[in-house]
């Protein structure tokens, strides 16, 4: 009875880390299609939850913006060779109140560099940072 009340609740809970980690992903509305938002750390699986939003709408996005500190770079390299493949774009952008950092840094810039036409907009210090793999 007590390692049901107990064990099986913390098991849910881990169960839930990676999803607690993931990436934010969100899709902004527009007149003739929408543009697909990717925010946060780029974790396994994102490329797929990608896809799933992407298959939900119907259509590819006009834009894939970015807004991220990395993450785990076999992932990022995953989702660009996707975003190359669909021939979309993509964008890195500023968050107003979070003008301490880039805007796109390590993995991230990798999804971005993988877009056929590439934007960015920065309020901050830069808008894209790069560093070796390690």
């Amino acid at each position: 009875m007590i390692l049901s009340k107990v064990f099986f609740p913390l098991i849910f809970s881990i169960s839930l880390l990676p999803i607690a980690n993931a990436s934010e992903i969100g899709i902004e509305k527009l007149e003739d299609g929408y543009n697909l938002d990717l925010k946060g750390e780029i974790v396994q699986g994102d490329l797929e939850r990608i896809r799933a939003k992407i298959r939900q709408q119907g259509r590819f996005p006009r834009q894939i913006g970015l807004k991220s500190d990395g993450g785990d770079g076999q992932e990022g390299l995953r989702i660009g060779r996707f975003i190359r493949e669909s021939l979309s774009t993509t964008w890195a952008f500023d968050i107003p109140h979070d003008r301490a950092r880039s805007p796109c840094n390590s993995t991230c810039f990798l999804i971005w560099v993988a877009g056929v036409q590439r934007q960015s907009v920065s309020l901050s210090s830069g808008p894209l940072g790069m560093h070796r793999p390690y």
